[in-house]
């Protein structure tokens, strides 16, 4: 996926807060992916034979750091929510 060109011409408010929205929707697409991506890797790791245990709390630690950075990016997302649904709650701003 591209990054979305410069607009050449000013946008309107409206427009404004619905590519903001339409990002933060985009943000939690990525993020969900990633979070499959890592249930993925538990799965191959404790599904295949003769695994370590070492192995095993590795790939423990490496996917709650995952999970802790989408937990903190989600967070950061809602953020950006709430400043969206301010903004359409005040008209005028």
């Amino acid at each position: 996926m591209s990054m979305p060109g410069k607009y050449h011409c000013p946008i309107s408010r409206d427009q404004a807060i619905t590519n903001l929205i339409d990002s933060v929707a985009m943000e939690q697409a990525a993020l969900s992916r990633i979070l499959c991506a890592e249930s993925e890797k538990l799965k191959k790791i404790t599904y295949a034979p003769c695994v370590h245990s070492n192995t095993l709390l590795c790939a423990n630690k490496s996917v709650k750091e995952m999970v802790n950075a989408v937990a903190l990016l989600e967070m950061i997302l809602k953020a950006k929510l709430e400043l969206v649904s301010c903004k359409i709650c005040e008209p005028d701003c």
